[in-house]
């Protein structure tokens, strides 16, 4: 259907028939579905579409997400959440401009970030330098490159690349495990985070046995699990450089299938959904910040949604000059009806807004957009984007419905030129 329209009845009810008499349908489930305010729920209700056509019986059939759960190591262990006496606080990272800004039970006065670049990558941006500035919040972060969180740094940690130091990898995509071993010393002063956290808790006098382990020791406690999955997995073959596959059916499920539920079954009603105070069936609800909010849409009328680049794949990219030019500049996609309604042609520059903040913007007027949406690209650093602001400034700090996620796709803005 053309990008502007809503897809015609008929369409839907041949999509529907299609799946329902496929020999073998088969659902692969990406995340952004997961990044809207009623992202748990969409989750949950394509998930029962198999159940409803008896597609996990057939092999090759079903519906696959993330296989990640199938690696039922034993994270308490490696965590050490299982030492953690009295339990510590947790804090949402999505809500770290708020928690910096305004928590005072207690006041956050310490922060140590690693494997992360709040400043670039939490939502609600300006609320998040704004917490960063703070003069009585003391930082340290261990860091691989220059990115826009290091500039809020009291402390700065080198870390090493993943070349420079021994994990065990798993997946969320496949099946397999594997060692992988460093391949080059660490340069300079770079530590990996085990090496720093164990020298911090011997210098704060900590003697627990963790503090000690090594990683193949670490590792060998994580396989002390009593998953079927991982069972009989042999660590001396993973040591040696073997790629092991976990013990999970390469075939379908089959007709006696037992699934996580209380039953064992498929749950299209759902008492444990119903507990959480959700419909037990599977249901939809608009995003706050959606054409359903008739007050809001009225001054922001566009839907903005904000995938990470292909270029980028994650914040650390950000660094590499060559992929910032392969993206070109900070730009905004939006479809050739609202751009020629607000005067706005290609390569314009153009201002995106709204209650939260705004961004400075190339256009790229495209029909690949739906009329009514915008798309942004995220993860460009701020220090790399016009006006020192990126694309989460215009993102929520709310949550998704299940698992406390961003919701990265579920805000209204305006653009002009």
């Amino acid at each position: 259907c053309a990008p502007r329209e809503l897809a015609p009845t008929k369409d839907i009810v041949r999509l529907a028939r299609d799946y329902g008499q496929a020999r073998a349908p088969f659902l692969r489930v990406g995340f952004a579905l997961t990044r809207h305010e009623n992202g748990g729920m969409a989750m949950r209700s394509i998930a029962c579409l198999p159940g409803l056509v008896g597609a996990f019986r057939k092999p090759g059939g079903g519906a696959h997400h993330d296989s990640g759960p199938c690696f039922e190591l034993n994270y308490d262990r490696v965590t050490g959440k299982d030492q953690f006496q009295p339990a510590t606080r947790e804090i949402n990272m999505v809500k770290l401009g708020e928690v910096l800004l305004e928590e005072k039970d207690p006041l956050v006065q310490a922060l140590y970030v690693y494997n992360c670049n709040p400043a670039a990558i939490a939502p609600d941006q300006a609320r998040v330098h704004a917490g960063l500035r703070r003069d009585d919040l003391f930082t340290v972060v261990h860091e691989q490159v220059h990115n826009d969180t290091v500039d809020f740094a009291d402390i700065v940690l080198p870390a090493p690349t993943f070349l420079e130091y021994l994990d065990l990898y798993k997946s969320y995509g496949h099946h397999y495990l594997q060692i992988g071993k460093p391949v080059i010393a660490a340069l300079g002063e770079a530590k990996p985070n085990l090496e720093v956290f164990q020298l911090l808790a011997r210098r704060m006098g900590f003697d627990d046995p963790c503090f000690s382990l090594s990683e193949f020791q670490i590792m060998q406690e994580a396989f002390d699990s009593p998953s079927p999955f991982v069972a009989g997995i042999d660590f001396e073959k993973l040591k040696a450089g073997a790629t092991l596959r976990l013990n999970v059916p390469e075939d379908g499920v089959g007709s006696d299938a037992q699934f996580s539920t209380p039953s064992g079954k498929i749950e299209f009603y759902s008492q444990a959904m119903a507990e959480l105070g959700f419909d037990p069936l599977p249901s939809y609800s608009a995003c706050t910040e959606s054409p359903e909010n008739h007050a809001l849409h009225s001054r922001f009328p566009l839907q903005m949604v904000v995938p990470p680049s292909v270029h980028f794949l994650n914040s650390t990219f950000g660094a590499v000059a060559e992929q910032r030019e392969r993206m070109g500049q900070p730009a905004v996609k939006i479809h050739p009806e609202d751009a020629r309604a607000r005067g706005i042609a290609s390569g314009d520059a153009v201002r995106v807004f709204n209650d939260r903040g705004e961004c400075q913007l190339s256009a790229d007027v495209t029909e690949d957009m739906r009329q009514g949406v915008v798309a942004a690209d995220s993860i460009w650093w701020a220090k790399h984007s016009p006006g020192g602001r990126g694309i989460n400034t215009l993102v929520s700090n709310r949550l998704t419905d299940l698992g406390g996620g961003s919701t990265f796709h579920c805000n209204l803005v305006e653009v002009s030129k």
